[in-house]
């Protein structure tokens, strides 16, 4: 339980830095930490409920008749959203390599 500047318990995941931003943490789905921040304690609690709320929606359940290409692009969009954007240029630099001749292709057999 975090607490704010004065000594207030604020709830599990949420706190007060120093700066006087408050900022509330919780576990994604894939085991990292996520952050949010905010000026007031109402809109951190808002923005916490909502990327939980996100992160329990975006379910990448992949069918057996998508593609290799439909099967990148959700899991460049759930996965890896987060990433630098020079991480996801180097996977798309990869993807490109094998795209031509496997992309059409079931992600299941």
């Amino acid at each position: 339980m975090g607490k704010s500047l004065n000594g207030k318990e604020l709830g599990k995941g949420l706190s007060q830095r120093k700066d006087g931003l408050y900022q509330g943490r919780f576990v994604n789905r894939f085991g990292k930490k996520q952050t949010v921040y905010a000026k007031t304690l109402n809109e951190v609690r808002q923005k916490l409920r909502n990327e939980q709320y996100e992160d329990e929606k975006a379910l990448n359940v992949v069918t057996k008749d998508v593609t290799l290409d439909e099967w990148y692009e959700i899991w460049m969009d759930t996965c890896k959203k987060n990433c630098r954007a020079s991480t996801k240029e180097t996977y798309a630099g990869h993807y490109r390599r094998i795209q031509k001749a496997l992309g059409w292709k079931n992600s299941h057999p």
